[in-house]
């Protein structure tokens, strides 16, 4: 057990510095701000001192000409006290700007941070982490970690400082007075410790249980259609419910505890305050102590005994926000792929090989989803992809983008392995049409111009007329600047496709993939998209189309059929060839499937059929 504590320190050190490494490009900052934070609070504490004197003194000693060292003179201690006061003002506002600046720039570093890594994470982490998690991170613990970096933090610092000068005054001037404040401070900080540590594992649960709630509205508010075709608000009501009553429990007693500390630390103060006045009450009634200086003493201690109890509340936010920093960091920390910037894009050939590819999802490595599968296919050759769902045809697709690492085989473009090549390099050169077409938020425009950042708009509407989607933005009021909406749910999933088409065309990629490509077109849309394939392949350029409509795949050089036939359950390649001669494989269930659009079955046959 004693490892494992050793472990976690260690790690908990490893976190902490690296969101001190955040602070770096503004520790001069920090260090002008941490002068004006010490200057505020010297100031502060130069008032019950003077106040004290101010009691005691009296203008028989006054002189004509003003002398400030003199504090046994009403007027000097008076004309000394409003220039602290105004300067205490002044270094409050350059103490609260530049620690502005600092927590601003700061957070601004942490978000980008985070949000590049993410960006940069493999498929394989979002296929087992939830959006709605990933954006709690980004903002709900970066809120955390800004408040206290703007406020808590040097309110902390402003509270040690205000505990370290108050004593050392008392003590300069009566150390029995001293020792009675100091009796009390090692039970504080042991209370402050066991408190603190069982917060902080609390409030890091609070954090997860938040990001929780957002996946459940993240996930609601996208399916937001599919909810209400299923009649299923009620379910979903429910299910936030679940959600929010565990962030209540949660929460509820994250309170019982901070109140017990704060509490605690509330009533320890006081009782350190009552302490002092009966012990200083005692100094007075024996005569060791003016009227004055038990008044500058009790100001001292009360300002102790306030920062003891600031202290609990400003110590339980840290704690919070250490929770959150470490799932952060953690963020940050994760491994992320090996991408790199390059302004000149090297240009692929398009000759792609599949050599005995085997391969498993990271998440199910128990089922093999491609076994052992071989084709080639050349430079200006269209490739058919058929098979029934779930045969691996979409996961062909995310290999040749190199989403994951295959279990055994290799991948190689114009010769050379796909692991030689940098992740840019290759996805630079290749372009994809998913089964669903999920746009930006934005204008028409602006997601044309997504695929090929830069271009102007004449080359944005010509890319437009290739994908045939020129006409019907053409009769929108706004063409191209008309906005799609969230995820483009304001165009049709026919236009939807078509424009991300004219996205990809934009590019003018050397590989184009296209999963499901006719979903949601009419059939003139259909012939349009036959002729873009044509005038690609014509062009030199390597397409695969991952299809059942008929036409595309009579339009191809090759149809590969991943299944199932018999007793395979897909995976394997069980026919390739041309598209004749997979009409006449009569075992193929694909080759069932396309004879059934050329001849369209009776009602009875239908039947039969299934």
């Amino acid at each position: 057990m004693a490892r494992e504590r050793k472990k976690i320190s260690k790690e908990s050190k490893q976190q902490a510095k690296k969101l001190l490494s955040f602070l770096k490009p503004y520790r001069g900052l920090f260090v002008v701000g941490m002068i004006f934070l010490i200057l505020s609070t010297v100031t502060t504490m130069l008032f019950p001192y003077l106040l004290g004197k101010l009691l005691d003194a009296d203008n028989s000693q006054s002189t004509d000409g003003l002398d400030l060292s003199n504090l046994s003179d009403i007027n000097n201690i008076a004309l000394i006290l409003l220039i602290i006061f105004v300067s205490q003002a002044i270094f409050s506002f350059f103490r609260i700007y530049f620690f502005a600046k600092i927590t601003q720039g700061t957070i601004a570093d942490i978000r980008t941070s985070a949000f590049g890594n993410i960006i940069k994470l493999p498929i394989s982490f979002f296929d087992k982490t939830r959006v709605g998690e990933l954006i709690s991170r980004i903002t709900a613990d970066t809120t955390q970690l800004e408040t206290t970096i703007m406020t808590t933090f040097p309110e902390f610092i402003r509270g040690i400082l205000t505990i370290v000068i108050g004593v050392a005054i008392i003590a300069f001037q009566n150390i029995e007075l001293t020792l009675v404040i100091l009796s009390v401070l090692p039970v504080i900080v042991i209370v402050a410790i066991v408190f603190g540590k069982y917060i902080k594992r609390l409030s890091k649960n609070t954090q997860q249980v938040n990001a929780e709630s957002n996946i459940v509205v993240e996930e609601t508010l996208s399916g937001v259609k599919a909810v209400k075709s299923y009649a299923n608000e009620s379910y979903e009501i429910s299910r936030y419910s679940k959600v929010a009553n565990s962030i209540k429990q949660i929460a509820i007693k994250t309170g019982v505890w901070r109140g017990a500390f704060i509490s605690t630390m509330i009533f320890m103060s006081f009782g350190t305050i009552i302490l002092f006045i009966w012990y200083a009450s005692h100094l007075k009634a024996d005569g060791h102590l003016l009227p004055g200086e038990l008044a500058g003493y009790l100001m001292y201690v009360i300002f102790i005994g306030t920062s003891f109890g600031g202290m609990a509340q400003n110590l339980s936010n840290i704690q919070k926000a250490i929770g959150a920093s470490e799932r952060i960091v953690d963020l940050i920390q994760e491994e992320s792929e090996i991408i790199e910037e390059k302004k000149n894009r090297v240009q692929l050939k398009g000759n792609i090989r599949f050599d005995n590819v085997q391969f498993s999802y990271p998440s199910r490595k128990e089922t093999e989803v491609l076994k052992g599968i071989s084709f080639e296919i050349n430079e200006g050759e269209q490739l058919a992809l058929v098979g029934a769902s779930g045969s691996g045809k979409s996961t062909i697709a995310s290999l040749l983008l190199n989403f994951y690492d295959i279990n055994s085989g290799s991948i190689s473009y114009d010769g050379k392995n796909q692991n030689d090549l940098d992740l840019n390099e290759l996805r630079s050169n290749i372009a994809v049409v998913p089964q669903e077409v999920i746009l930006f938020g934005g204008t028409i425009l602006e997601n044309i111009q997504y695929g090929k950042p830069g271009a102007s708009k004449e080359e944005i509407i010509e890319a437009a007329k290739k994908a045939n989607a020129n006409d019907f933005i053409s009769k929108f009021p706004e063409g191209y600047n008309t906005i799609v909406g969230d995820r483009g749910i304001q165009l049709s999933g026919g236009q939807r496709r078509l424009v991300a088409l004219a996205a990809i065309l934009a590019v003018e990629p050397d590989i184009l993939i296209l999963d499901e490509p006719t979903t949601g077109l009419h059939f003139e849309d259909i012939k349009m998209l036959l002729s873009v394939l044509q005038r690609l392949v014509e062009r030199g350029n390597t397409v695969i189309v991952i299809e059942h409509n008929l036409e595309i795949i009579k339009s191809s050089d090759h149809v590969i059929d991943l299944g199932p036939l018999g007793g395979n359950n897909g995976g394997e390649i069980v026919f390739q060839g041309g598209h004749k001669d997979l009409l006449k494989a009569k075992d193929s269930l694909t080759a069932q499937y396309l004879t059934n659009q050329i001849e369209i079955p009776t009602p009875e046959k239908r039947r039969k059929l299934n």
